[in-house]
């Protein structure tokens, strides 16, 4: 049923289909138009992104991960709060703070 609804509406819209002579205004303005410009927004997109990067190398973020899930697998049997590394939950809090910004502003509106 919708099939049939969508062909007939195109049927009756292409009947309907005028060519409007524009007299080559559309290729003027394409030709007036400014030079694409790289967005600001990428390149400090790749700038923030290399540096977190790096600071993440640099203060080895892989080990500090690695240790702070092996500390919450090791407490399991423990009182939760009385064995985490405070340090170790807030970097790791930062990390999946930052990918949840970053998702979300990354979203099409």
């Amino acid at each position: 049923m919708k099939d049939n609804n969508d062909e007939l509406v195109a049927r009756f819209l292409q009947s309907r289909c005028k060519e409007i002579e524009d007299n080559d205004f559309s290729e003027r303005v394409i030709r007036n138009l400014p030079e694409r410009r790289l967005d600001i927004s990428r390149i400090l997109n790749f700038i923030c992104f290399a540096i977190c990067a790096f600071l993440f190398i640099k203060f080895d973020g892989f080990i500090i991960i690695f240790e702070f899930v092996s500390e919450l697998f090791a407490a399991k049997s423990h009182i939760l709060s009385q064995d985490i590394n405070y340090n170790s939950l807030f970097i790791a809090f930062g990390v999946l703070l930052c990918i949840g910004i970053e998702r979300i502003c990354s979203l099409k509106w």
